[in-house]
């Protein structure tokens, strides 16, 4: 399910699917894991900032999968790579351990406010870079020996396509007829002005 899809699903499905994923988490995800989704609520990447976050990780784990996916057919074999999961998320049980690392590597991605796709493959490209050749895992993602080092690139590597090319959200929330004044919907505006003034800058 896409980010639009999540925010477009009714009032009572979205607090359905908010009572369900809190009780899937009690069970997995360690209580200070969970209090610091109150700060990267505002530090998130804007097409995160409306939906939950078990959503959130599901939607982490669905673009760790593409880019598992993709790095399957460049570095092993394409026509496999269409039958490859990467993660066992989405089968009958699921795996904690597996949810946990997603959950805190997602939590790092929106730490840095960038989109998961792009964290992704910037992890998995710098990982590469450095002599991993298997396709890492989702806890190498935010692993210790690694994080300073992915979190040099990812900023240097967004600062980059923030000049550039810079990634705006689609979702309605942020068109200017769903403006109602809320914190995300002034900070994406923020983002957009900041955005043109740096490509104004490289243009000069």
């Amino acid at each position: 399910m896409s980010h639009i899809e999540l925010t477009r699903r009714s009032g009572l499905d979205q607090a359905k699917d908010r009572i369900r994923g809190l009780v899937k988490i009690a069970g997995i995800i360690r209580p200070e894991d969970f209090e610091r989704e109150r700060e990267l609520h505002a530090t998130k990447w804007f097409d995160n900032r409306f939906i939950s976050p078990v959503a959130a990780t599901y939607a982490f784990a669905a673009d760790y999968q593409e880019g598992y996916r993709a790095a399957w057919a460049k570095h092993q074999d394409q026509a496999e790579s269409v039958r490859v999961r990467g993660l066992t998320l989405g089968r009958r049980t699921d795996n904690a351990g597996e949810f946990t690392a997603l959950w805190r590597a997602r939590q790092h991605a929106d730490e840095l406010g960038v989109p998961y796709d792009f964290y992704v493959q910037q992890c998995f490209d710098l990982l590469r870079s450095r002599g991993v050749v298997r396709i890492p895992r989702p806890n190498q993602l935010y692993a210790k020996s690694w994080l300073r080092q992915i979190t040099e690139r990812i900023q240097a590597a967004w600062a980059v396509r923030q000049r550039e090319l810079p990634r705006y959200s689609i979702l309605p929330q942020y068109q200017s007829a769903a403006f109602r004044e809320i914190a995300a919907q002034i900070a994406h505006i923020e983002w957009a002005r900041r955005c043109v003034e740096l490509g104004a800058n490289d243009r000069l």
